[in-house]
């Protein structure tokens, strides 16, 4: 017993009084590298893995709760989307029957999972799982458990946020304290992302079907996209935001109405640098839905895409989410302009109404490229542009 308190190799836990027990380290390293070797096998050999695969499985899934080490478990969590791929070419029952095994462990490990750095793994781990299993992947019990589950994660979310802002304004707070809360936001910030994951893997793969199910935690999204929200919270949201409109079209009206408004408002003009290329993504991200597609077509549409414009300021600045890869996007932005004007949408008076003729003006400077965007225009559209 001695030899082995005075061994690297070993690390003691006392428990009460009396009690001591002893974890060899090392055999613990030894474990977590075979443990990322068979993800290795998994990924890269594919079917030709899938004659071990139930046999791995049946190892992985209780390693999901090994809180001796977490290697082990990341490890364990990694591995199970790839050995639901290579388990396919024994046919569908056979994936059906692993995942029903894999699905409430692993659903009941990112409940229990008590370490913060560790829980994303298995959030991604199920979002690919959904992502390479389909549609009808979860029964009603498993999908009321996870948005249960996702409920709890997004009201933390929450709640975390505040006690850090609390701890700022404590009297024994300094640098050493901020460094450690800013680790923590960034640890909650890839807690979020992976949360989107799973999102983008149901609507992805549901479509307008998810619809119902995600409306449960839509709020909390919402509340994401507040001002006074930092950015991460903001950028994955706008992300679920994306996802809505990408995967179910129209039939997401009512997301359009309490998304689009916080939206909006949620990066202010000031938010945007030149240069800034993070905010030029989430500016694409934003707007891709909505200026490339005929979503503008509607009432709402249209004038939702100029009050993003007028908030961000960048047709000024030939900014490639609005003006697209050499200019390409010009005539869609002109036919917006000019449907907005035809239908009277925007008041004379107002300074929405003198940008938008600013814009039409700005491209007037070119005849050429003028003429292009003029000839798909409707007549209609046309003669609205001729009477600014």
């Amino acid at each position: 017993m001695k030899d082995m308190e005075n061994s690297s190799d070993w690390q003691f836990v006392t428990l009460g009084d009396q009690q001591n027990f002893g974890i060899c380290t090392a055999g613990l390293e030894e474990k977590a590298t075979a443990c990322q070797m068979l993800v290795c096998y998994a990924r890269e050999l594919k079917e030709g893995f899938a004659a071990y695969s139930e046999e791995v499985v049946k190892i992985m899934v209780p390693l999901l709760k090994f809180y001796f080490n977490d290697t082990v478990r990341i490890a364990a969590t990694e591995s199970l989307p790839y050995l639901l791929d290579c388990a396919k070419i024994q046919g569908e029952q056979y994936v059906a029957n692993m995942w029903a095994y894999i699905c409430p462990h692993l659903l009941k490990a990112i409940e229990i999972e008590p370490e913060q750095s560790v829980l994303p793994e298995y959030l991604g781990s199920f979002a690919k799982c959904v992502e390479s299993l389909g549609k009808g992947c979860l029964n009603d019990q498993d999908m009321s458990t996870l948005v249960t589950l996702l409920d709890k994660l997004l009201k933390q979310h929450f709640v975390r946020q505040n006690e850090r802002q609390d701890k700022r304004k404590d009297e024994d707070y300094d640098d050493i304290v901020e460094e450690s809360l800013m680790d923590e936001d960034d640890e909650d910030a890839y807690v979020l992302s992976k949360i989107a994951d799973i999102i983008h893997s149901f609507f992805g793969t549901h479509k307008e079907s998810f619809l119902p199910v995600y409306e449960q935690i839509m709020p909390y999204f919402v509340k994401l996209l507040s001002p006074e929200r930092p950015w991460s919270d903001r950028q994955w949201a706008l992300c679920v935001w994306d996802d809505v409109i990408e995967h179910t079209g129209p039939v997401s009206g009512l997301q359009h109405y309490l998304y689009l408004p916080r939206a909006l408002w949620s990066f202010s003009y000031q938010d945007w640098k030149p240069g800034d290329q993070s905010v030029q993504e989430l500016i694409y991200i934003h707007l891709r839905p909505i200026v490339l597609t005929d979503f503008h077509h509607s009432r709402n549409g249209i004038v939702s895409c100029w009050q993003v414009f007028y908030l961000f300021g960048p047709f000024d600045r030939n900014h490639p989410a609005i003006m697209g890869e050499n200019a390409s996007n010009l005539p869609k932005v002109i036919s917006i302009v000019a449907e907005t004007l035809h239908r009277e949408l925007v008041q004379e008076d107002t300074p929405l109404y003198m940008r938008l003729v600013n814009i039409v003006r700005q491209v007037q400077s070119n005849p050429d490229v003028f003429q292009v965007c003029v000839s798909q225009l409707t007549e209609q559209q046309r003669q609205a542009l001729i009477e600014i």
